[in-house]
C-alpha cells in the first residue's frame, strides 16, 4: 500500500490522480486536504510516501490562495517536530509561464516541480514510477506476519511445515537467522508475506530486542511467538496441549528483603484482536486434534485428550526442573497455565507498537519438575504449527488485512 496526501483546493486532481495511478494495478489510498493548515494535522497523524503540493494553495480555509504557500509548507513540515515527514515531495502548478523560475526555488526545498494539465505526461508519467518504486520498497521492508522463535529447533519445526507458508532458503547474519516466506489461504486470494526470525538465545532480554527491531523495521500486523513451554498441573493438562498467553508477567519481579521475597507482578495482556481471532477459531473445539494426538502419538501413551487453553502464563529467567518452584509461581495466580523464559519480553516489546497485534501460542513439553526431558518436544512442536495454521485460515485473522 503507497499513501499518498494531495493538498490542493480543488477536487479535479483528485479524479485524475485517483485515474492514473488505477492504471498501475498498484495499492495505494490518497488522501486530500485544501490547506497548509489542514495538511501539518494530518501529518502529525499519518506517515505518507508521497505529498503533492499545489503551490497556489490556501494557508487555511478563510485565507486566498497564494503563489509559494505551497513552498512555505516545506520549511513549515521540517520545522514541525510532530509532523511525519514523508519519503518524497512534489509539486504541481498550472501556470506555465512562471514553472521555469519557481523550479529552482522548488529544487532548493529537495523537490521537483511539474507543470500540470490533466493529460499532460510528463507529470504522470513520474508520478506513476514514483509509486512503483515505493510500493517494491515498502514490500522489501515490510511483512505481513512475523514469527519469532527462540530455539533452533523450533525455527526448523515452522519452516519445515509447509502447509500454508511457502518458505525461501533460511539465511543467517549477525547471530541470527531468518526465513522469508508468503502464506496462501486456501479458498482465498489473500496472499500474505512473513519471516521468522530467530537468535537462538533463551531469554526475555534477548526476545524483547529482538521484537522490538522486527516491529519497528518490518511493521507487521501481525506477530506471533512459538514454541515450547512448561505447563503448570499434570493433573489437569497433558504433554502436548497447546497454551495461548491471555496475559503474561514476570514471576521473578518484585523485592528481596531480610524476610524473603516480595513479589510485584506487572501484568501486560495479548493484543485484543488478535487474540481474539485465535480464540474464536477454538471456542467450541477446544479438543480438536485429540484423534490426531493419539493416533500419531500412540507410543507416548498419553493420558488425557489434547485441548488448546486461554488463560494467563508465566515467564522467568531460569530453566526449572524443580516440583517445589512451580508450586511457588502457581500461588502468584490461581488459574496460570504455563511458563516460558520469553513471552513476557515479546508483549512487553509488541505493546510498543499500537500496529502490530501480537500472541504468544506455545505448548507443553514439560512440566518444570525433575523427570524434565525431551521426550515430548517433537508433539508439542507440532500442536503449536497445527494451532498456528488454523489461526492464519480464520476468518476474523484474515479481516485484519483486508485493505492489502
Amino acid at each position: 500500500m503507497v499513501n499518498i496526501l494531495l493538498i490542493d483546493d480543488g477536487n479535479d486532481k483528485v479524479e485524475t490522480i485517483n485515474k492514473i495511478l488505477s492504471e498501475n494495478k498498484i495499492p495505494f489510498k490518497l488522501d486530500h486536504v485544501s490547506n497548509i493548515l489542514a495538511a501539518r494535522k494530518i501529518m502529525q497523524q499519518t506517515c505518507f510516501d508521497i505529498v503533492i503540493v499545489d503551490l497556489h494553495i490556501k494557508r487555511d480555509t478563510g485565507s486566498p490562495p497564494e503563489i509559494e504557500a505551497g513552498l512555505e509548507f516545506i520549511d513549515l513540515s521540517f520545522h514541525d517536530k510532530k509532523c511525519k515527514l514523508p519519503k518524497e515531495f512534489f509539486f504541481l502548478t498550472e501556470m506555465e509561464d512562471q514553472t521555469t523560475n519557481l523550479k529552482y526555488k522548488v529544487a532548493e526545498k529537495y523537490s521537483k516541480l511539474w507543470y500540470y494539465q490533466p493529460d499532460y505526461q510528463e507529470w504522470n508519467l513520474y508520478l506513476k514510477s514514483r509509486v512503483k518504486f515505493y510500493d517494491e520498497y515498502n514490500n522489501r521492508h515490510q511483512y505481513d506476519v512475523v514469527f519469532i522463535t527462540a530455539l533452533e529447533e523450533e525455527f526448523n519445526s515452522l519452516i519445515s511445515n509447509n502447509e500454508l507458508i511457502q518458505w525461501t532458503r533460511p539465511e543467517r547474519k549477525n547471530q541470527i537467522s531468518r526465513c522469508v516466506g508468503r502464506i496462501s489461504i486456501p479458498g482465498s486470494e489473500t496472499k500474505l508475506s512473513c519471516i521468522v526470525i530467530s537468535p537462538f538465545k533463551k531469554g526475555m532480554s534477548a526476545t524483547a530486542a529482538l521484537a522490538s527491531m522486527v516491529c519497528e523495521s518490518f511493521k507487521p500486523r501481525a506477530a506471533f511467538l512459538l514454541g515450547l513451554c512448561a505447563g503448570t498441573d499434570p493433573e489437569k493438562q497433558q504433554f502436548g496441549d497447546t497454551l495461548i498467553s491471555a496475559f503474561i508477567w514476570d514471576y521473578h519481579s518484585g523485592k528481596i528483603t531480610n524476610t524473603g521475597f516480595v513479589n510485584a507482578p506487572f501484568q501486560i495482556q495479548a493484543s485484543d484482536e488478535l487474540y481474539d481471532a485465535v480464540v474464536s477459531e477454538f471456542l467450541n473445539d477446544a479438543n480438536r486434534y485429540a484423534d490426531f494426538v493419539k493416533e500419531e502419538f500412540e507410543d507416548l501413551g498419553l493420558e488425557r485428550d489434547w485441548s488448546i487453553q486461554f488463560g494467563p502464563t508465566v515467564s522467568g529467567g531460569s530453566v526449572i526442573a524443580d516440583e517445589a518452584t512451580v508450586k511457588t509461581i502457581n500461588a502468584q495466580h490461581k488459574d496460570i497455565l504455563g511458563i516460558d523464559m520469553e513471552g513476557y519480553g515479546f508483549y512487553e516489546a509488541v505493546q510498543l507498537y499500537p500496529g502490530t497485534q501480537g500472541c504468544v501460542i506455545k505448548s507443553i513439553s514439560d512440566f518444570g519438575d525433575s523427570q524434565k526431558g525431551n521426550d515430548y518436544r517433537k508433539l508439542s512442536l507440532s500442536m503449536t504449527n497445527k494451532v498456528l495454521n488454523d489461526v492464519l485460515k480464520n476468518s476474523n485473522f484474515l479481516e485484519m488485512f483486508n485493505d492489502i
